[in-house]
């Protein structure tokens, strides 16, 4: 309703003369009086549609997915870095860089190769 009144009051202004001349006009107010229902009757109907969105569950299915998402993530997180804190470490145990940066287990013939004994 609000939309096919606002067309015709749009449409009303911009076709007859009087109103065009009063719009070409910078000291008429008739700008104003169109714009400002314009806008805040707008406002207030999308205001509504994402009411009537959330109403209807169109929202809440996608907000609750992110939720869970985000839940799952966080516990996925905490259990392995539980895991890396518990994880039993031998004190020596030599390690190597590999090329990508990663430290890796060396193998015994490659710790007896090894210059310094214990690489860390």
């Amino acid at each position: 309703m609000f939309i096919i009144f606002m067309a015709i009051t749009w449409g009303v202004a911009l076709s007859l003369p009087v109103f065009q001349q009063a719009l070409g006009d910078s000291h008429s107010t008739l700008m104003t009086v169109l714009i400002l229902p314009t806008v805040g009757w707008g406002t207030a109907v999308f205001l509504h549609a994402m009411t009537l969105l959330m109403d209807f569950g169109f929202m809440d299915r996608q907000l609750r997915d992110r939720a869970f998402a985000r839940a799952l993530r966080e516990q996925i997180f905490d259990e392995a870095s539980e895991k890396a804190k518990n994880r039993p470490r031998e004190d020596g145990e030599p390690v190597k860089l590999s090329d990508d940066g990663e430290l890796l287990p060396m193998d015994r013939t490659d710790y007896k190769k090894s210059d310094t004994g214990s690489a860390r």
